[in-house]
């Protein structure tokens, strides 16, 4: 990887870290286009994963250091963390999920309250037209309304971006699939195991294991098994996963001919009739 350098100073550096922000999520959307696409093997595309995520926050370090050190200036704002963290678990995922496992991979502070107005902030930016190259937006339900508590990203597919009755079950276990590989990458970088930050990055994914796969095998109160933990996964999702895309794909072609695109988007908007929804 080359030498990415910032050069930042007043209202200029200001604008440098805004172009930073967006030249990662842009990266991070052409990543998501080529897993869909299978243009690259799933090994290659981890790794590129990672590489981006390194490349942002040394562009966030570089800003921090030409600003004096003023890491309020500096910080990357919630909107750029939640897309680094939903490219990474690739599915739709609740704010709680998104700041916890930003917190736990990138050594962030994200809270997921700061995701409250975001998906309203994107909308209203995807409305106005506004400059980005990706947008958080709402999961759909299969009524291609928008599903409650859950985002996605515009990059995605249609059919990612939406989720049927067996949809929670398939997008946890493929974020704690996310996370398994996360340990194992860790626990290999290092013949004698993880060490300073990234012992604690261990330590914090291995939580989040518990937090989300407390039902998988290999995962206990305190502690988890990976491979054990990655084969049930594997195998609970050979017995949902098909299903579970047949639903999400019927939906999905309905969505696709949507000719309105904030629609596709955004969902159709909830009615009340009569005094429910």
């Amino acid at each position: 990887m080359g030498t990415l350098t910032v050069m930042t100073e007043g209202k200029g550096g200001s604008d440098a870290a805004r172009k930073v922000e967006e030249l990662v999520a842009a990266l991070h959307a052409a990543l998501a286009e080529a897993r869909d696409e299978d243009a690259l093997p799933p090994a290659v595309a981890d790794a590129v994963a990672e590489g981006i995520a390194e490349a942002g926050q040394v562009a966030r370090q570089l800003t921090r250091k030409a600003r004096g050190g003023n890491a309020r200036l500096g910080k990357p704002s919630a909107r750029t963390q939640a897309i680094e963290a939903l490219t990474e678990l690739g599915v739709p995922a609740s704010p709680a999920l998104i700041a916890a496992y930003h917190r736990a991979v990138f050594d962030s502070r994200l809270e997921s309250k700061a995701l409250a107005s975001l998906r309203r902030d994107d909308e209203r930016a995807l409305k106005s037209g506004g400059g980005h190259d990706v947008f958080v937006v709402p999961a759909l339900t299969t009524r291609l309304v928008p599903a409650r508590g859950l985002l996605a990203l515009s990059t995605w597919p249609a059919w990612l971006r939406i989720v049927g009755p067996y949809s929670e079950r398939v997008n946890n276990l493929n974020a704690v699939q996310v996370m398994l590989r996360r340990i194992t990458e860790l626990d290999e970088a290092s013949t004698a195991g993880p060490s300073g930050p990234a012992a604690t990055r261990r330590t914090n994914l291995e939580a989040l294991v518990r937090r989300f796969g407390s039902s998988i095998d290999g995962v206990t109160f305190n502690s988890v098994d990976v491979p054990t933990a990655e084969r049930a996964v594997r195998q609970q999702l050979e017995l949902v996963e098909p299903q579970d895309r047949i639903t999400r794909d019927e939906a999905a072609a309905r969505l696709t001919n949507e000719p309105d695109e904030h629609r596709r988007l955004l969902g159709a908007p909830l009615r009340i009739v009569g005094g429910t929804a």
